[in-house]
């Protein structure tokens, strides 16, 4: 397993992540894109083929004349059959389900997808702007998957889905911290003031700080 660490991934874009399927991609990859809103993983990708879903039917409405295979569909279900993807991504939607949805919705991806298939899973991890979205659900983090697709291990509520996965990658995505602007207050008292203006100078030097904010984790079903 590889985990990776660039600049490229301190961003809240989610393009970079997208980008990260091309490495294992090939012309005759059949690709599902769970949650595809108006396309833009299909866009990172260049490609219009692939089978996209949603559930907002307005939504696929819009964007059916641009990506022939998008379909509506309420998930945990997924309306292929089984063994149909080389590849499945699934960008930003765990975090809206509750964990029943979750696991039968993890049950479908492993019914749809071949073996040696990629999955690919983006979500926000906790940090300070996940519930800033009154659609976010809760944070899953990597083991939440990795417990259920790649182990035996029994919890006292769910059995594992398989564990014929191996994960491939997990990339974290990282928010820079922003600096303190409050360091010239003029009630603050001067080993304050003095240590304000250090971490501003620091900031400005490139020394950051930074928080996880999410990550995409690449597995493949052996």
């Amino acid at each position: 397993m590889k985990k990776i660490f660039n600049r490229t991934f301190i961003t809240q874009k989610r393009k970079p992540f997208f980008l990260l399927a091309n490495r294992y991609l090939n012309k005759e990859s059949v690709i599902l894109d769970i949650g595809a809103g108006n396309g833009d993983f299909a866009k990172a990708l260049e490609r219009n083929d692939i089978f996209m879903v949603d559930g907002n039917p307005e939504t696929v409405n819009k964007y059916k004349a641009t990506y022939k295979n998008y379909c509506h569909s309420i998930l945990p279900d997924l309306p292929f059959k089984e063994k149909y993807f080389d590849m499945i991504h699934c960008s930003h939607v765990i975090e809206h389900l509750y964990p029943n949805e979750l696991y039968n919705l993890l049950k479908e991806i492993n019914r749809c997808l071949k073996n040696n298939g990629l999955l690919i899973i983006s979500t926000p991890t906790y940090w300070r702007g996940f519930y800033d979205d009154l659609s976010h659900v809760r944070p899953y983090n990597p083991t939440v998957i990795i417990r259920y697709l790649t182990t035996n291990s029994d919890t006292p509520s769910r059995k594992p889905i398989s564990n014929k996965y191996r994960i491939v990658q997990i990339v974290y995505r990282y928010f820079e911290v922003p600096i303190e602007n409050n360091y010239f207050n003029k009630h603050s008292d001067a080993v304050t003031q003095i240590y304000y203006f250090i971490k501003r100078i620091t900031y400005f030097l490139g020394f950051r700080k930074l928080e996880k904010s999410g990550y995409t984790i690449i597995l493949q079903k052996e």
